[in-house]
């Protein structure tokens, strides 16, 4: 669950994460 919160603070957006490419999230977890 902590992943996916953090994951959704990177993105600045209450929207899930699902509506989100796989490659844009990728690419917000490298930087």
């Amino acid at each position: 669950m902590s992943q996916d919160n953090r994951l959704q603070i990177h993105l600045g957006a209450d929207v899930p994460i699902g509506k989100y490419d796989m490659t844009e999230v990728n690419i917000l977890w490298v930087q």
